[in-house]
């Protein structure tokens, strides 16, 4: 009776195996810009064209020149790609322009950082340029915010790095064209980073704002 009962309890139930999710694959973007050289992605992100011609004023081509800059910054390629992607998009005069250049410049000196100031030379021009370099000299925050006092500093010291070279000197004209109010309330603390500077600024005028308003609702009482 003990075997028979033995025998007929039923054998214990199969353990399926844990089923595994498969993974998914990354978005057919990412596989294609992965793949993509340097030259493709330039032209996924949206780089235009550079003619060069004649009826092309200085504007145009100086913020084609930056459009480039801020592009390469997203594509986060080497610098050494910079240069060959920037030929890239040169087309008719401009291109001309640049394989005149190829020829009598040895190829050591043909970098990025050389293509930025023989472009800004031949399209941005002298004319410009010094005319930048006025507006830089002559920028004060006067009524405008610290704001929007430094988005044209910035702006105009993009166009002149030989005035300001180095970032000492950018925080020392940046501070010299304050408002009395502000320079003096950041006092003798010699801030030599300029987003730091910018930062102190912008508090200190929020400071001195909220006095103001402070005051003037004393009086009215």
């Amino acid at each position: 009776m003990v075997q028979e009962r033995s025998q007929a309890q039923p054998p214990p139930p199969s353990t399926a195996p844990p089923v595994v999710p498969p993974i998914a694959p990354p978005p057919p973007s990412i596989i294609e810009t992965s793949k993509c050289s340097p030259i493709e992605k330039l032209r996924k992100f949206g780089a235009e064209e550079f003619r060069g011609r004649s009826d092309d004023d200085p504007v145009k081509a100086e913020y084609w020149l930056q459009s480039l800059v801020r592009i390469f910054k997203q594509m986060a390629c080497s610098t050494e790609d910079y240069l060959r992607c920037a030929v890239s998009l040169l087309k008719e005069e401009a291109y001309n322009w640049w394989e005149t250049v190829e020829a009598v410049v040895p190829a050591e000196k043909l970098t990025w950082e050389f293509f930025q100031n023989e472009f800004k030379k031949k399209y941005v021009g002298k004319r410009y340029l010094d005319k930048k370099n006025r507006e830089f000299l002559d920028l004060w925050q006067g009524n405008k915010s610290v704001v929007e006092y430094e988005r044209e500093f910035v702006y105009l010291s993009k166009c002149i790095r030989d005035i300001v070279p180095t970032e000492e000197e950018i925080c020392i004209r940046f501070e010299e064209g304050l408002n009395d109010v502000i320079r003096m309330m950041i006092g003798v603390n010699e801030i030599r980073e300029f987003v730091v500077l910018s930062d102190r600024a912008q508090k200190l005028e929020e400071v001195y704002n909220k006095k103001i308003q402070r005051d003037r609702k004393n009086k009215v009482i």
